[in-house]
């Protein structure tokens, strides 16, 4: 059970979040608080209402949450100041931050986040203090030597990729014969991902303040993360701190977390994992 409130802070309150608070609020006092942001520019509940169902089933456990709009997504009005998209996020977060030390007197916090979500859990963890603990689904991942066989071979005993490999290469070079524009993407992305050697200086800053980590990986990923110990080989300097830094691949769960049973192991996970923070 819990009791949920519909926040307004930030500059001239343009930002909106709902805190979830524990039913015993005596005993959430004595935890860290949880942040819970957009999903690109999916609103604050997450994909399939990951953040709600996250959110209560903390609570549930004696913990404070706040889910929460970045500007201009969700419910929250667009920031009118200027400022990169990293430091409007560091900024909003501490925002948020101080909407719930003020009421509750938390002053310890625990971030979490998917895909966009998890780069600025990675901005935020990396320079805001009270960070604690940061939990990251299909963060940052950089492709290793093992990757690349892995991903050879797989593709040579499948048809299928076989199949799609040649359509595509086919398209390319009819493009590039034909002297036809590169197709515009789709998505570009607000963050942009930082060079492997400035990610893992920034989760080694993080370990070295005592920041517990937990980076997720599902099946959705697969083109740049295809193995269990990928992790530790993109960054073996993370690997003095295994105590505090756990790191685990879901090849049976998509990236969005669209399947119920699913998405339920996640949240167990993620709920287990926190009560060690």
């Amino acid at each position: 059970m819990s009791r949920e409130r519909v926040l307004q802070f930030g500059p001239s309150g343009r930002l909106i979040g709902i805190l979830c608070e524990p039913i015993d609020a005596t005993l959430g006092r004595s935890k860290p608080a949880v942040l819970l942001s957009n999903v690109g520019v999916s609103h604050r509940v997450g994909p399939f209402r990951l953040n709600v169902h996250l959110a209560r089933r903390l609570a549930a456990q004696g913990y404070y949450s706040l889910r929460f709009d970045f500007a201009g997504l969700g419910d929250s009005e667009a920031s009118p100041d200027g400022g990169s998209e990293t430091d409007r996020a560091i900024a909003e977060a501490s925002a948020a931050m101080d909407l719930i030390t003020v009421r509750t007197g938390i002053d310890r916090f625990v971030m979490m986040g998917l895909c966009s979500g998890a780069d600025k859990t990675h901005i935020v963890a990396t320079t805001d203090q009270r960070i604690v603990g940061a939990a990251f689904i299909d963060g940052y991942a950089f492709t290793t030597w093992r990757f690349n066989c892995r991903r050879l071979t797989l593709r040579l005993l499948e048809l299928k990729r076989i199949k799609v490999y040649i359509k595509h290469r086919w398209k390319d070079l009819q493009r590039r014969l034909l002297r036809l524009p590169k197709p515009s993407q789709a998505y570009e992305p607000t963050v942009i991902q930082p060079p492997r050697e400035q990610a893992e200086a920034d989760l080694l800053a993080m370990a070295q303040r005592g920041v517990k980590q937990l980076h997720l990986y599902t099946i959705s990923v697969d083109t740049v993360y295809n193995y269990a110990d990928q992790f530790w080989h993109m960054y073996p300097a993370l690997r003095p701190h295994r105590s505090s830094i756990i790191s685990e691949r879901y090849p049976q769960v998509d990236h969005t977390l669209s399947i119920v049973a699913m998405q339920k192991i996640i949240v167990e996970r993620l709920c287990t994992w926190i009560g060690l923070v």
